[in-house]
């Protein structure tokens, strides 16, 4: 519905007062935007009319991985960190104007039909992005993956108003080895993120790597395991909460160990729920020979040449032979029900 001149009015005061005294836009967090209509839907497909998909995860569950299998089908394309609703306020940047709003929806306007447009300014602005790339490698269903755990169930929700009709992919990591992944990869990309405990622990480890492998010693502080528990634990419960309640029948959950030990299984049950033929039988042996390609693997080895070779990436539990007694203890404590939930606390010798 289109807010009267007094709302308007009421609403941009409000926003300007508490940019004045913050210096941040909090429009994109407490406007309503207008939803699509069927026939605004109509409309933009007629535009863009190719089938969209949005892949969600924390960051170091797998999602390169999956999004490199996915596009071996001749009609898939999977863009990679677009961002659109994963990074801040994402697209609804666009929008971070009162300025524009109010161009958007100034009745004087004889386009815009007497409505605001800026939901659909902001559909059109992310199908161009993604459809372009498509184009570019003749494919016809096109997604994004961006990791959604600085945000969680909130990506959800912004899809849901400018993507009512996309599907929606959640892969989930086991958190302990999230935790060992990301670890190293602050160790490796990012030092200079780390605090002076990291900093300490690091250094220690590149020295002396092997008492860490095997742990008894810790890669973590604990205040920083038990942070990345939590974090774990409250993306995954979150998004999947908010992608059943907003997607029941366009949704699409797996766990990044199932898709290691079945990935034709796996990969061929997402391209038919994503609407792709899956009948090629050569389409097989892509999967296949894909699955032993580890190029994230040999970009971070060449970033820090310092870390041990026998530190293995990419693969399943790690964290076993990794998290100390004391790892295993806080984790659980955090994350416990989290980890139950998705069946990696079957085996009782995980928490010894």
């Amino acid at each position: 519905m289109m807010p009267s001149k007094i709302e308007s009015l009421v609403r941009r005061i409000k926003n300007f007062v508490s940019v004045f005294r913050s210096g941040r836009n909090p429009m994109v967090e407490v406007m309503d935007f207008p939803k699509l209509t069927e026939e605004d839907m109509r409309e933009i497909k007629s535009f863009f009319p190719m089938p969209k998909f949005f892949i969600f995860g924390y960051a170091r569950s797998g999602t390169t991985l999956l999004s490199r299998l996915l596009n071996l089908h001749p009609d898939v394309y999977t863009s990679r960190l677009g961002h659109f609703f994963t990074y801040k306020e994402g697209v609804f940047n666009l929008l971070n104007s009162p300025a524009t709003q109010d161009w958007l929806q100034r009745p004087s306007m004889y386009w815009n039909g007497g409505k605001s447009l800026s939901t659909k300014m902001m559909r059109s602005s992310c199908d161009f992005i993604l459809e372009k790339e498509a184009k570019k490698f003749n494919k016809n269903i096109v997604g994004d993956k961006s990791n959604n755990n600085t945000v969680n169930e909130k990506a959800i929700e912004r899809l849901k108003l400018i993507y009512p009709d996309a599907k929606v992919i959640f892969l989930i990591r086991d958190g302990r080895d999230v935790a060992v992944s990301q670890r190293i990869r602050f160790f490796i990309e990012l030092p200079k993120y780390l605090d002076r405990a990291g900093l300490a622990i690091r250094k220690e480890f590149l020295s002396n790597p092997d008492s860490f492998l095997q742990g008894k010693r810790s890669i973590f502080s604990e205040k920083g395991l038990k942070q990345e528990a939590l974090n774990w634990s409250l993306n995954v419960t979150e998004t999947d909460a908010m992608a059943r309640k907003y997607y029941p029948d366009h949704y699409y959950s797996l766990r990044f160990e199932d898709l290691i030990l079945t990935p034709v299984k796996i990969i061929k049950d997402i391209w038919s729920f994503l609407g792709a033929n899956v009948e090629d039988k050569s389409l097989i042996d892509l999967i296949r020979n894909e699955m032993e390609k580890n190029p994230d693997a040999k970009w971070q080895k060449k970033q820090d040449l310092t870390m041990p070779d026998n530190l293995q990436k990419g693969k399943t539990r790690n964290w076993t032979e990794v998290f100390t007694p004391r790892d295993r203890e806080l984790f659980v404590r955090f994350a416990g029900k989290t980890l139950k939930d998705w069946n990696y606390e079957k085996n009782p010798a995980d928490n010894k």
